[in-house]
This record gives C-alpha cells, structure tokens and sequence, in this order.
C-alpha cells in the first residue's frame, strides 16, 4: 500500500467508531485496538445492544440515553446514527472534525469511503 504510515505512527488526532452490533461486539474490540495504533484519540460510541439493520434510522419517540462504557466509550440506547451524532455533536468536543469511513469487505489495506453501517457516517 503506498503512502501508508508505518505501524504504529500516529496519523489521526481523533477516530469516533460505532457499529450495528452492540458496544460489547468482538469486532468493534478489535477495530479500537487497531484504531489505537493510527489515532491518537479513540472514541467508541456504539448502541448498548444489537441494531443490526436499522443503520438507517434514528430515534424519533424514544429518548436517548448514554452510559460511560470507559475512558472515552460510551453505549448508547439508541440506533448507529443516533451514536454518531451523539458522538460528533456531545460527546467530542472539538472545532476541527473529520470523518473517514472503511470497508470491512476486503483486506485491511485496502480502505474505501464504505461499510455495511455506513449510514451512521453518513
């Protein structure tokens, strides 16, 4: 992969992640660890259980509530959109935001501006 930082180099400030699958998914644990490796700050705020399939909705009737999960993780009753907002507009705070999205259908080299909850980047 050409242009690619070497291991370990930090090249991000900040990375938000979330998921369908629940704060507590074996997937979302092993994308922190490797998030941790290119970002200097890791954020995980991912619904407290399973959404799979509502990538695409956002809380309307119900309220939203957010549970401290760690340091910077935070579960969240509501679906992957509602976590990032919640994420990008009360949990960071930060002027300078950026948002990258990448591909869990190929080898981790290759990053591409999609993945299976891409909605809640949207």
């Amino acid at each position: 992969m050409s242009g690619a930082a070497p291991i370990g180099e930090v090249v991000l400030d900040r990375v938000l992640l979330t998921n369908d699958d629940g704060i507590d998914a074996p997937g979302l644990a092993v994308l922190e660890e490797v998030a941790a490796e290119l970002a200097g700050e890791v954020w995980v705020v991912a619904p407290e259980h399973d959404q799979s399939g509502q990538s695409h909705a956002i809380s309307l009737h119900h309220p939203i509530r957010v549970t401290s999960q760690g340091a910077r993780r935070f579960g969240v009753t509501g679906t992957p959109g509602d976590c990032a907002v919640m994420g990008v507009r009360h949990l960071i705070r930060s002027r300078r935001r950026s948002f990258s999205r990448a591909s869990t259908a190929g080898p981790i080299s290759e990053w591409k501006p999609c993945f299976r909850a891409r909605s809640a980047a949207r």
